[in-house]
């Protein structure tokens, strides 16, 4: 199943379907209101601008003829009276309309297309290269926005998120200058939710707090990612072209790592060390010499591994201690028992390394 038809289930599930009007009968005009009011509501919710324009468009062909509906085909989607083109749909989905419904219709037709007409006169018969390019963007952007927000709806609903930027620059055929404006067009977003995340601006704060931190953590992450892409895409079309930074899954970057799966002296097991991946917040134990390290990132994307080191942790917020009773190590569970065993701890602390060896048990991953 590909995406369009994943987001048009995900759709079906939550406001169900498209309603149906053949062979309705209704036993009262109050009625007939009442059910057009809860079409028009599902509708509002799963409709956008194109979808009203093809509605109108297809009643104007079938009503006028396929050549004197032509004009109305060249008017802007936002100018399509919302009314209108939801009876349009309604109509072709069997709905008898009302003669006052008719005339609204016929009345709203007369005037796309004189808009229409107007249009073609006044077109000029060349576009500029520049105006092509900006047509070109504002369309990848528009169709960004259905990819963020399909993007942000898996993360709320904490379903795993699948995009592959790179695979979609791809597909569009779109060029390195497009790429770059699409990354500058995401950019005050990303902006935004690193704000939000800091905690300085109360409105932010406000604005995304019906997510959890985690969750703005990771729309962070994947947002950062996409703009990424869109750069590394657009460093391709120049002359000089820069040696594409490979990325690696995160069972490859750890491919390498040697670690302890687990200690029967201090009752501790080691985690899947690919959570390391993205993680902002890592617990690592030496069974050796009894040092519990907690590393800290540098940033919202987390970590990453290079053959046996840890990389991307800040060294000013990470640190290693020395443990007394490693023994009362298992009990930690979440980030607040840890944050609670560590304040116990009183022995000196140091700057931590980040490499992993094979004495070294990954206690926990944290978001």
């Amino acid at each position: 199943m590909n995406r369009k038809k994943r987001q048009q289930e995900l759709m079906k599930k939550a406001y169900g379907s498209e309603p149906k009007w053949h062979d309705m009968v209704f036993e009262s005009d109050e009625q007939r209101s009442d059910q057009l009011w809860r079409a028009r509501s599902w509708y509002r919710q799963n409709a956008t601008h194109r979808d009203k324009k093809k509605w109108v468009y297809d009643y104007a062909k079938t009503v006028l003829g396929a050549d004197a509906a032509k004009p109305i085909n060249t008017v802007s989607s936002k100018l399509f009276n919302d009314s209108v083109a939801l009876l349009c749909r309604m109509k072709a989905q069997g709905l008898d309309l009302t003669d006052q419904e008719v005339d609204l219709i016929n009345e709203e037709l007369r005037q796309l297309k004189d808009r229409g007409l107007e249009k073609l006169e006044s077109q000029r018969p060349k576009k500029s290269i520049q105006e092509r390019i900006e047509e070109q963007v504002s369309d990848y952007c528009g169709q960004m926005c259905e990819v963020t927000d399909t993007i942000l709806s898996q993360i709320l609903t904490r379903k795993s998120v699948t995009f592959n930027m790179n695979n979609w620059l791809t597909n569009n055929k779109v060029k390195s200058l497009q790429s770059r404006k699409i990354a500058d067009y995401l950019r005050p977003t990303l902006e935004e939710i690193l704000e939000a995340i800091e905690g300085k601006d109360p409105q932010l704060v406000e604005g995304y707090s019906y997510m959890t931190k985690p969750m703005i953590k990771k729309w962070a992450r994947i947002l950062s990612a996409i703009i990424t892409a869109c750069e590394e895409h657009a460093a391709q079309g120049s002359k000089r072209k820069p040696r594409k930074k490979k990325v690696k899954t995160a069972a490859q970057q750890v491919s390498k790592v040697k670690y302890q799966v687990e200690s029967t002296e201090y009752k501790l097991k080691s985690i899947d060390p690919s959570k390391i991946i993205g993680a902002t917040t890592l617990l690592v134990f030496n069974t050796k010499y009894r040092q519990l390290t907690v590393y800290r990132s540098s940033d919202v994307t987390g970590f990453s591994v290079k053959g046996t080191t840890l990389q991307n942790f800040d060294p000013s917020k990470s640190e290693t201690k020395t443990v007394r009773k490693p023994d009362q190590l298992s009990t930690i569970q979440g980030i607040r028992s840890f944050n609670n065993f560590w304040k116990d701890i009183k022995t000196k602390g140091k700057v931590p390394t980040g490499r992993i060896n094979d004495n070294t048990i990954i206690m926990k991953a944290y978001e």
